[in-house]
C-alpha cells in the first residue's frame, strides 16, 4: 500500500478517473518525475481516494516577483489513488517478468 513519504512518479490519467480528480495541463511536466506522497485523502461518499504528490520545482530567480514571497521548493498535485496503484502493480509485474 502507498503511505506518506513514499516516492512515486507522476503519471497521466483521464478525466473519468476513480477519484474524479481534474487533470491540469501543468501536470504534463511531472509525468515520469519522481515526487513524494504528501497526503492520502478519502474522497466524498462514492468517490475514490486521492493522493497528493509533491514534486521539486526550480526557483525562477526573480526576487522582485511578488508571487515568489511564499515560494516553496515543492509543488503538490492530486492524483487518483486507484490508478496510481494500478500503474505501480503493472510496473512491479513487468519488473519480475510477468
Amino acid at each position: 500500500m502507498i503511505k506518506k513519504g513514499d516516492k512515486i512518479k507522476g503519471f497521466q490519467f483521464g478525466k473519468d478517473n476513480s477519484a474524479r480528480v481534474g487533470w491540469e495541463e501543468a501536470m504534463l511536466q511531472f509525468i515520469g518525475v519522481e515526487g513524494t506522497v504528501h497526503k492520502i485523502a478519502e474522497g466524498p461518499q462514492g468517490v475514490g481516494s486521492r493522493i497528493e504528490i509533491r514534486f521539486p520545482r526550480q526557483w525562477d530567480g526573480d526576487y522582485s516577483n511578488p508571487s515568489n514571497k511564499s515560494w516553496s521548493h515543492t509543488i503538490g498535485m492530486m492524483y487518483p489513488l486507484a490508478e496510481c496503484l494500478q500503474i505501480l502493480r503493472e510496473e512491479k509485474l513487468k519488473e519480475i517478468g510477468i
